[in-house]
């Protein structure tokens, strides 16, 4: 998992995805996984491991909604981030979740709206900033993303 996570962290998620496949199976870190996985665009393996694995953990719950959101299970992904707001309603990453939620789903008002409300200085604004540019551009806004600092 060290070697894994060293070779995600300098961006080489397809070599970090080969380390992880050499462990076995239990031993794996599932939130570094689907991160490797999603890195590495590998649509197929996260589909496969969403099927058989149950999120557990804060850090792999937010992995998983990421996940599911990305391959278009939108249902799955909404579960996992209504349940953990239900206990943590103002974290970021869940906010940022939310938001992804919304785009994904086409409701572009919301989506800006839950970008929006990301802390500026929490560790997933800057992603939350690009996710509200993206929105407006989606929406047709083109002008005002651009205008966004």
């Amino acid at each position: 998992n060290q070697a894994a996570q060293l070779l995600f962290e300098q961006d080489h998620a397809p070599e970090a995805l080969r380390v992880l496949e050499l462990l076995p199976v239990a031993e794996r870190d599932p939130a570094l996984e689907i991160e490797v996985l999603l890195a590495a665009g590998s649509f197929v393996q996260l589909e496969a491991w969403l099927a058989v694995h149950e999120p557990t953990g804060t850090k792999e719950r937010a992995s998983a909604a990421r996940a599911a959101i990305w391959v278009g299970k939108l249902s799955m992904a909404a579960g996992i981030i209504e349940a953990d707001r239900l206990t943590q309603p103002d974290t970021p990453v869940l906010q940022l979740l939310a938001a992804k939620l919304e785009l994904a789903r086409g409701h572009y008002a919301q989506a800006a709206e839950q970008f929006a409300r990301v802390p500026a200085g929490a560790a997933v604004s800057s992603e939350a900033n690009h996710g509200l540019r993206s929105t407006l551009r989606a929406a047709g806004l083109s002008d005002l993303a651009d205008d966004l600092p």
